[in-house]
Parts: structure tokens; sequence; C-alpha cells
């Protein structure tokens, strides 16, 4: 998977042009319009541990993500049962869920292998749990 990462903070952001004096009485239209909608406020909750990657590839078409995508990535979140998280096994950056069994957690890849997560070694990193996917239709 080949990844293009930015974080929120060094995305630039329309801000409201300013606002002129107002005199008079407030028009009536103006009880039908309505804030601008921002993606920022419904899908990053913490913008300080949050990361986008841009998916490349087919491989994890099984977990519903392809070619484009643009994952959310949050760095703070402990990931749980069954989160899907980005990862660094063996060098390969992958997607995988994350999967607790009776004695271990292991990570599942979308083709169905199964990988023990050893946090004593430096085969696998889990760089953050993937909170949003956003793709095209």
């Amino acid at each position: 998977m080949n990844t293009a990462i930015a974080y929120p903070s060094q995305i630039q952001h329309d801000h409201e042009p300013a606002k002129r004096g107002e005199t008079g009485f407030p028009s009536p239209a103006t009880d039908h319009l309505e804030n601008e909608l921002n993606l920022h406020n419904h899908l990053i909750k913490r913008p300080a541990s949050t990361f986008f990657a841009r998916f490349d590839g087919d491989s994890e078409n099984s977990f519903g993500i392809g070619n484009g995508d643009i994952l959310i990535i949050d760095r703070s979140l402990a990931p749980k049962d069954g989160s899907m998280v980005l990862a660094v096994v063996d060098g390969n950056i992958s997607v995988c869920r994350v999967t607790k069994r009776p004695n271990n957690w292991v990570l599942v890849f979308s083709d169905g292998r199964n990988r023990p997560i050893n946090f004593d070694e430096n085969e696998t990193v889990i760089w953050g749990k993937v909170t949003h996917v956003v793709h095209s239709v």
C-alpha cells in the first residue's frame, strides 16, 4: 500500500469573510441560512492526533477500502477487538483488523491471514485506529 499522509493542521481552512456593518431590519431570508458543511467538525474529534492516508491499491477490498479512498486515522485511540488499524508489518504499511484471541492479540489481514502482535519486537507497529473511510461512489 502506498500512502500520502497529511495532518489536519496542515490543511488550510476557508475563513468567513469579514462582515460589513449591518444596519436596518434583518432580512427575513436570513432565517433560512445554514452553516457551511465542514467535515472536520463531524469526522475529526482530536485534530492533534489525527492524520489522513490515501489508499493506493485494491488489496484491502474485503474491508470495503478501494483504490483512492481516504483513511482518517486517530493515533490517540486504543484499538478494540474488531477495530481497523493502520499498521507497519515487516516494513510494509497495511490496513488490518485487530482481533482478541484467548492468549494474545492478532492482526487479521484482508486476505484472512493472521499475525500475532508482538510489541517486544520491531516487526509490528500500529500507527493508529482507522476511524473513517472516505470514498467516491
